[in-house]
């Protein structure tokens, strides 16, 4: 059908050290109803990570599935370093996306999952926001 009930969707999570423990370091932000387009990804937080821990976007096309993200297509050119040495504190840094067209290319069904490398000790307020379009 026609209806389009947006052409622009913002889809978050938070991250944190009490929320993303050892157990909990991936998870999916979204499932594509249409043709759609990543252009862009921000994360920020109100304290940065004691430890050495990052954030990765991933794709996964629907042919791929049942995989989990960190099986997918990467969405930033490098993965986002969360400890004070990079992630300032209240301070969004907008992330560089890969150059690969079909990483960020969304069909039907395809998913928009994150991984963290490690628990985020120290993490707080962290948000991980992704900017994405309708095609078509």
């Amino acid at each position: 059908n026609n209806f389009k009930p947006t052409t622009r969707q913002f889809v978050e999570t938070n991250l944190d050290a009490v929320r993303n423990t050892a157990s909990q370091l991936t998870g999916w932000l979204f499932c594509a109803p249409w043709k759609c387009q990543i252009v862009q990804a921000k994360v920020v937080s109100e304290v940065s990570a004691t430890t050495s821990a990052t954030v990765q976007v991933f794709t996964v096309p629907v042919a791929s599935q049942p995989e989990v993200p960190a099986s997918g297509n990467q969405v930033f050119s490098a993965a986002q370093q969360l400890s004070s040495s990079t992630l300032t504190a209240n301070t969004v840094f907008l992330q560089t996306l890969t150059t690969t067209a079909s990483s960020l290319i969304l069909n039907p069904g395809d998913l928009v999952g994150y991984v963290l490398s490690a628990a985020p000790t120290g993490l707080i307020g962290g948000l991980l926001q992704v900017e994405i379009v309708q095609l078509g």
